[in-house]
């Protein structure tokens, strides 16, 4: 069902109905999903996405990499708070996470995941987690 004015949450529920409809399995919008969702890629398309890398797969690609760069922003949002943000000179990012000065760039993310860098999602999410806590320690509970 789309979600009113949330076109890039519309966009990762598209991804989580294919990951649904091809590797049986349902995911949603927590940071445990986040935790498997190398996993989950590795196994759809491939180790480095090999299954996908044919030139002629190339508009599918780039969709899939949207869709992910989606579903990964919206499980951080979902789980920390945080606000979407396009801006002409970096693109689009989630700001505010945690309401705390830490930033994510999920399609770059997404970008480098598809491209074959395994271990992407759960890399960026132990770095945007860690800085969270950090920041939220060092102001809360210096």
């Amino acid at each position: 069902m789309p979600t009113p004015n949330n076109p890039l949450r519309d966009k990762a529920d598209v991804f989580l109905a294919m990951i649904k409809e091809h590797k049986k399995i349902d995911l949603d919008y927590s940071l445990f999903s986040l935790l498997y969702i190398d996993t989950v890629l590795e196994e759809m398309f491939g180790k480095r996405m090999e299954r996908i890398s044919d030139p002629k797969l190339e508009n599918f690609r780039l969709e899939v990499t949207k869709q992910l760069g989606c579903f990964f922003g919206e499980c951080i949002r979902e789980t920390f708070s945080g606000e979407w943000k396009n801006d002409p000179k970096t693109g689009l990012s989630l700001t505010r996470i945690g309401n705390q000065e830490v930033t994510a760039f999920p399609m770059a993310t997404a970008s480098d995941r598809m491209a074959g860098e395994e271990g992407k999602i759960f890399a960026v999410t132990m770095a945007i987690t860690r800085e969270v806590f950090k920041q939220v320690g060092e102001k809360v509970y210096p």
